[in-house]
């Protein structure tokens, strides 16, 4: 039997539950006690596709044997991890959830089809205003984790992707000129209104990444 979508009626995202309970779901954190909130919160949604690491190191390791997720989320600060045969994995074991991010997108470890989401204890401005900044899908405090502010900005993300999807396709398949494309008609569907920056930021990055800077410019 189907379940019901869930709707916030505060911010109007909707969650339709038997899709989030097919989702595989990475959780990367050295904290059990933040795990097994997160875990407890997906258990309530039927979620069972639950893996848990505890340092960047480890989530490297996990993909690189070729599992593959739909949503990440990530501690923003990390364990070094596990060592290998020379007891050292060098600057990976320092990396936090943003810059293992950058290695993950870098290394085509990670498709940006994948949502990723970074957590913290950290609520100081200065951190808020430097994760929006580096632009993770999200950037969640882990006092907001329970009473459904989580699977609401799952929800949220995943949406995003879901409407996206194209331009993070031609991303993961390097077609940059098929994306600048797309992006710009994307930009003109009104159904898209929402996501008009997320739009425009892709376009104007692969614009930068392929070294046409006057078109950035105009982006």
């Amino acid at each position: 039997m189907s379940r019901p979508i869930l709707t916030n009626l505060s911010s109007g995202v909707w969650v339709n539950f038997d899709d989030l309970s097919k989702k595989r779901i990475l959780v990367i954190d050295p904290s059990d006690g933040s795990y097994e909130t997160l875990r407890h919160e997906f258990v309530n949604f039927h979620v069972e596709k639950i893996a848990r690491v505890r340092a960047a190191v480890d989530a490297i390791l996990k993909l690189k044997q070729g599992e593959t997720f739909d949503i990440v989320i990530s501690e923003y600060h990390l364990n070094k991890g596990s060592m290998d045969g020379n007891g050292s994995h060098g600057s990976i074991a320092d990396l936090n959830g943003q810059q293992l991010l950058e290695k993950l997108r870098k290394d085509d470890l990670l498709s940006n089809q994948t949502a990723y989401m970074i957590i913290s204890g950290e609520d100081s401005r200065d951190m808020v205003l430097h994760m929006l900044e580096q632009l993770p899908d999200d950037y969640l405090l882990k006092k907001w984790l329970k009473k459904d502010r989580l699977i609401t900005r799952i929800g949220r993300v995943l949406r995003k992707k879901q409407m996206l999807r194209t331009l993070y396709e031609h991303l993961d398949k390097k077609d940059y000129d098929k994306l600048i494309e797309e992006a710009k008609t994307l930009i003109a569907d009104p159904t898209l209104k929402e996501y008009q920056l997320d739009i425009y930021r892709l376009k104007a990055e692969t614009e930068m990444a392929t070294h046409q800077y006057e078109a950035a410019k105009r982006t």
